[in-house]
């Protein structure tokens, strides 16, 4: 870091782009963050792989999803060499939705974020719009 390790509070905005994405169907996709979850359970998104300092951080992942998605229920993963996770559902119907998790470096070490379709689906659609990361400690 040229201008030293983040501060507390410092936050970066990850976009879509920086992560690897379900490659499932992706010729067939208007916009590259858009998928339909038909087909068995899977990492959706996976990456960045980046190297954070020690300290507790957080991760906001943003998301779209239809209504057939919203009742799917899908994992957030986050870390280094453990990983925090978090089972959820994200509601009663299609929308924008932000999951938040936060995990503990006690060394630099490369961070993955994760969100998997934790069963198989039939049908419904899911967007990935990136995600803040957040030095909270």
């Amino acid at each position: 870091y040229r201008g030293g390790a983040p501060k507390i509070g410092a936050k970066a905005f990850w976009p879509c782009a920086l992560f690897n994405l379900d490659q499932r169907g992706a010729h067939l996709r208007s916009r590259l963050n858009e998928m339909e979850l038909v087909g068995r359970a899977r990492h959706l998104v996976f990456g960045p792989y980046f190297h954070l300092p020690p300290g507790l951080w957080r991760i906001t992942v943003f998301f779209r999803c239809d209504d057939v998605a919203a009742k799917q229920w899908l994992r957030l993963e986050w870390g280094g060499g453990g990983f925090a996770t978090y089972d959820l559902t994200p509601g009663n119907g299609g929308g924008r939705y932000e999951a938040v998790i936060e995990t503990r470096l006690n060394e630099p070490q490369e961070v993955e974020c994760r969100v998997i379709l934790t069963a198989s689906a039939l049908d419904g659609w899911f967007a990935f719009d990136g995600a803040e990361v957040e030095k909270i400690a």
